[in-house]
């Protein structure tokens, strides 16, 4: 592999006074070590305030599900240069998380006040008839008891314990960290729905008179808790020996690494692999697990085998792919920088191209300018349209210019652009990759809402 320029720059020994053309060669081989960004991003609906390094610490230094030693993979910068946010890796489980980021008390005030504030009535109704599948097809089967006494974590809107009620069970205890959505539970649906974290669940005398559980349930909420050891050491104390707990998350291999590198509210990001690592810790025994990271487990008294771990060597070939997948760099062949230019959806539907300078067309460089004047990197302006927008607010130039842009540009979920500034190789070839991604101007990286 060779690696002859990088940012428009020339490396020493691709220069030849004869030519004015250069080729980039770049092969994504597990010899990828560091690709840096500077990079234009939008997701409204995640941004408050700016972030410092003030804003933000190390919460992590080891993996907490194995202990073992965690690497960067994705890296945030904002616009003064401050690394911000930092997402590692475990290559003896295969686990992800932030090991940087805002700390336990600012998330769960997040989550309290902020987590979904402006959804609307529709929407609400929408959650609570849901049908909540796959989650039945994988509960019901082993609720065989209308007395089982069961706790839901994360409850949400209360759709999942409404209408298991619906169905005759009487014993239904939830928590929920919202306050919106707690108050639906208990005030709408008159559901027995604490609020408090997965982390204090055990100090509500609600919650604790309910147990021993028969059966604890969690749909797509594991990722989000901030400390895993606390929430499934609560849930191993709360669940009867023998009980079931049924839980599913996010597939990492299944996140659009750009989407994680931002998104704070999925601390956590599980392999297969990883997620029967932590149950097997906490003492439950899995009877299914599939490719989504739907499980079924037995709460055990017995000792649970840890399975071996995952090779370096594999583990940093599934990072490097996802790389190349994520950010489509695997056609690039110009002499020029290139641009990335996507939007992005969560689960493998992310859309975009790579491509030079040179080779966009007059309308994609004017898009691409738009995007990052209009836009700005990691900005904080809120649409015109926002429920709670002041009419000063809605006459700023900067939010006019962001409305349209959000309009005329043909956003999706996210979207993202950028100059691949950097890519490093190594000679270790279980040396890990790490996606840095920087910010440029005056504005940085934002926190959510």
């Amino acid at each position: 592999m060779s690696l002859e320029r990088f940012d428009g720059r020339l490396a020493p020994s691709s220069f030849d006074p004869k030519s004015t053309t250069y080729k980039v060669q770049i092969i994504m081989t597990l010899n990828l070590q560091k690709v840096r960004l500077q990079a234009t991003y939008n997701r409204n609906k995640f941004f408050k305030q700016h972030l410092s390094a003030d804003d933000t610490q190390i919460v992590v230094e080891a993996c907490p599900i194995c202990g073992g030693k965690i690497t960067p993979v994705t890296t945030i910068e904002n616009g003064k240069g401050e690394e911000i946010l930092i997402r590692s890796a475990c290559y003896e489980c295969a686990f992800v998380t932030f090991s940087r980021m805002p700390n336990g008390e600012t998330v769960e005030s997040f989550y309290k006040t902020d987590w979904d504030s402006n959804r609307g009535d529709e929407s609400i109704q929408q959650k609570i008839e849901a049908p909540y599948e796959p989650l039945f097809s994988k509960l019901l089967p082993e609720l065989d008891n209308k007395e089982m006494r069961i706790l839901e974590i994360g409850s949400g809107y209360g759709g999942a314990l409404s209408q298991l009620r619906n169905l005759g069970f009487k014993n239904l205890r939830g928590i929920e960290a919202s306050e919106k959505r707690q108050q639906v539970c208990s005030d709408q649906l008159g559901l027995n729905v604490s609020l408090t974290t997965s982390e204090k669940m055990e100090s509500v005398p609600e919650i604790a008179t309910g147990a021993p559980y028969d059966a604890i349930f969690s749909w797509h909420v594991i990722e989000h808790v901030f400390d895993l050891e606390e929430t499934f050491s609560a849930i191993s104390r709360l669940l009867r020996p023998g009980g079931v707990l049924v839980v599913g998350v996010p597939n990492f291999e299944h996140e659009h690494l750009v989407y994680l590198a931002h998104f704070l509210p999925h601390i956590h990001c599980f392999t297969e692999k990883s997620f029967v690592t932590l149950l097997m810790k906490f003492g439950f025994a899995p009877t299914y697990i599939d490719g989504q990271i739907r499980s079924v487990s037995r709460r055990t008294d017995d000792l649970v085998d840890v399975p071996n771990s995952l090779s370096r060597e594999k583990f940093a070939n599934i990072l490097n792919a996802k790389i190349v997948r994520d950010l489509d760099l695997s056609n690039l062949d110009s002499a020029q920088p290139f641009y990335l230019d996507y939007g992005v959806k969560m689960f493998c539907e992310s859309s975009g191209s790579a491509q030079s300078v040179m080779s966009m067309g007059a309308i994609d460089k004017a898009s691409l300018f738009l995007k990052r004047m209009s836009l700005g990197s990691g900005h904080n302006l809120k649409p015109i349209l926002h429920p709670r927008l002041r009419v000063g607010h809605a006459c700023d130039p900067k939010n006019i210019a962001h409305w349209l842009a959000m309009r005329l540009l043909a956003f999706k979920d996210m979207e993202f652009a950028g100059i691949a500034e950097e890519i490093v190789e190594t000679d270790d070839e279980t040396f890990p990759p790490l996606l840095q991604i920087t910010y440029r101007g005056d504005h940085g990286y934002g926190w959510l809402k």
